[in-house]
């Protein structure tokens, strides 16, 4: 479905699909007996079909028009594509207003925002004077454009295994008009002139909360439920820990002769092991060897501010927040609460690393 207008009367027309008038360097599109034309800042290079790529829509409140970004994929070798804010095709004054290699690809983005594809737009008024593609889209949005026969080369290629990977450096997934992001992401900052996306572990693919909690859940301004959701991706990975462990357990019970009454206590033991929250928690932490010293540190601010017992790791230290959380949440001050958002941020860039680095 294109574009959508509406005249003076309020009625909806589809616009037609754009034709680029080289004259007057503006795209053309027709509804009804009028024709809207939009104009087109960056030098022109039509070196591409529009099939030659795939384009999302991300919001991120922190991009500005000069931030643009060669895309690489963390398993495979060369570009696969570009990500910028809207406002790169609006201006001529940034850093990539004459790079060859940006040019055409930007000239084949603004084309696909103009025949809609599906994207959540505004619905603009048409008066008779020319248009803005900001009168269809916010000025906010960010354009992930990706070759085509690029990402057929990576095996199994599916956005949302890239979905956490883009919201720890800000970019949330837009699938509707009213999607916005006021989280500033401290990792932004770690962006220079590439981006490298990697997808979540093999084992967690199948798993929808994921998704869920990286395109809806984590944007509502609650921040005790934005740290109790990100926590259940921790709930997720330990019980599968336990699940595991389970097995081995059950496999080794199998193994042990009938008089080797040692192992049997052993392989107890090791049950009454797994069966405890914490200890899985800091075996997850422990086996991803994530770096975590800055997340340890802001939890037992926390806990120490409130007097609760602080944690001898990154591990512990996210498991007392939490319990207390859970058992103790009428103890929580408003300011306390707040404290919570800089956990909740540094938690984010934790949650990601292991969901990218979990092999079990």
């Amino acid at each position: 479905m294109g574009l959508i207008i509406k005249d003076i009367e309020n009625k909806e027309f589809s616009l037609s699909p754009p034709k680029f008038l080289s004259e007057e360097k503006v795209f053309s599109l027709e509804f009804s007996e009028d024709i809207i034309k939009i104009p087109y800042a960056l030098q022109v290079e039509q070196t591409f079909s529009t099939d030659a790529f795939d384009v999302y829509l991300f919001v991120n409140s922190a991009v500005q028009e000069n931030d643009i970004f060669r895309v690489y994929e963390g398993e495979s070798e060369g570009i696969i594509g570009w990500l910028f804010s809207i406002q790169a095709l609006l201006s001529t004054e940034h850093d990539y207003a004459n790079d060859p290699h940006f040019l055409p690809c930007a000239f084949v983005a603004f084309q696909k925002l103009l025949q809609g594809d599906g994207f959540p737009t505004k619905t603009p008024i048409f008066k008779g004077e020319q248009l803005s593609i900001l009168d269809f889209y916010n000025d906010n949005d960010c354009i992930l454009l990706l070759g085509r026969n690029e990402i057929n080369r990576i095996r199994d290629f599916q956005l949302k295994f890239y979905l956490p990977n883009l919201f720890k450096y800000g970019y949330r997934y837009k699938d509707k008009l009213d999607t916005e992001s006021e989280r500033m992401s401290k990792y932004y900052a770690e962006l220079k002139k590439n981006i490298k996306l990697y997808k979540i572990s093999e084992k967690l693919k199948n798993n929808t909360y994921i998704y869920d909690l990286f395109t809806y859940v984590l944007e509502e301004n609650n921040v005790v439920h934005a740290f109790l959701s990100l926590y259940q991706v921790i709930e997720i990975i330990i019980f599968d820990i336990f699940k595991d462990g389970l097995g081995k357990c059950f496999e080794n019970y199998s193994r042990v002769s009938e008089n080797n009454c040692d192992r049997f206590f052993e392989i107890g033991e090791e049950l009454t092991s797994i069966t405890k929250e914490k200890p899985r928690i800091i075996k997850l932490f422990t086996n991803l060897g994530t770096e975590c010293s800055n997340l340890q540190s802001l939890c037992n601010n926390l806990l120490n501010k409130m007097g609760f017992e602080s944690g001898r790791n990154a591990a512990s230290a996210i498991y007392a927040v939490r319990n207390n959380l859970v058992h103790s949440y009428r103890l929580f001050s408003i300011q306390e609460k707040e404290h919570l958002r800089d956990i909740v941020e540094e938690f984010i860039g934790v949650v990601v690393d292991i969901l990218i680095a979990y092999k079990k």
